[in-house]
């Protein structure tokens, strides 16, 4: 271990530094005890607050990717009013709606046990298609 005088610190540091170290030397255990614990405790929370300052480093990470799934959903949204999901009305579409809304398309589909009707209509189609080609 190096002296004081090998450090080359000024007669002020040696005499203080053989002060400190006398006092110290003179405390008893308790004394001792009790600053070694509050010296360890002040240790823990300076380990502890180094993690949640660890924690708090990627607060920026979090909120610059908020922002650019905000800029993307905005983005991607389209005109005003418009969704994302939303197609846009075309004939087939309106046709759909048109069979939906038709209330004797209802009741011919609740008729179930009406089948040889629409058995008939395919047979008729296909020996028309067939006397046609």
């Amino acid at each position: 271990m190096s002296t004081p005088e090998q450090d080359g610190a000024s007669g002020l540091e040696r005499r203080t530094r053989a002060l400190l170290e006398q006092s110290a030397a003179n405390l008893d255990g308790r004394v001792r005890s009790r600053l070694t614990q509050a010296r360890h405790a002040a240790l823990d929370e300076r380990r502890r607050s180094r993690a949640r300052r660890a924690w708090l480093s990627w607060a920026p990470v979090g909120a610059v990717a908020a922002a650019v799934l905000g800029v993307l959903l905005y983005v991607r949204q389209g005109p005003v009013g418009q969704g994302p999901g939303l197609l846009p009305a075309t004939a087939t579409t309106t046709d759909d709606l048109e069979l939906l809304a038709d209330a004797d398309g209802m009741q011919l589909a609740e008729d179930a046990g009406d089948y040889e009707f629409y058995e008939w209509a395919a047979s008729a189609t296909d020996a028309a298609d067939a006397v046609g080609t």
